[in-house]
């Protein structure tokens, strides 16, 4: 029979929820507070595992694996305390936090052209020798 363990779960989910963190922030395209909302609940979690471990029913290679989540969490919220000030990808951009003007001050440098996506061939169509992309069109 399968014995449910409350650490075994209170780990799975911080372990998951750190994963679904990664997968979330890994752009930088949401707040920094977000991520040091989910951090932070995800090592109460994982700390809730390892004293609900100790407790209980001890495992030690679930504590371990406990302690090891809570410090690499841990140490990589203080990563993120202390690099704060890299913000969220396109801040400062025109019609995202701060209008377009550079933090320093002065004149925006000028932005590089927008590439095109390049048509791909008609649908059910065969061709027999390799096409180039169009002129100014970003191919492979």
């Amino acid at each position: 029979m399968i014995s449910l363990d409350a650490a075994t779960v209170l780990l799975q989910w911080a372990v998951g929820g750190l994963l679904f963190l990664w997968v979330t922030t890994r752009g930088r395209e949401v707040g920094i507070g977000y991520g040091w909302l989910v951090r932070g609940t995800y090592i109460a979690m994982a700390a809730g595992a390892f004293a609900l471990g100790l407790r209980l029913d001890t495992v030690p290679v679930r504590e371990v694996s406990s302690l090891l989540v809570v410090v690499a969490a841990s140490l990589a919220l203080g990563v993120s305390i202390v690099r704060r000030r890299a913000g969220v990808a396109g801040a400062g951009a025109a019609g995202v936090g701060g209008g377009g003007v550079p933090r320093g001050g002065g004149v925006a440098a000028p932005r590089a052209p927008p590439v095109r996506p390049c048509p791909g061939p008609p649908p059910l169509r065969r061709r027999r020798r390799p096409v180039r992309p169009p002129p100014g069109c970003a191919g492979p």
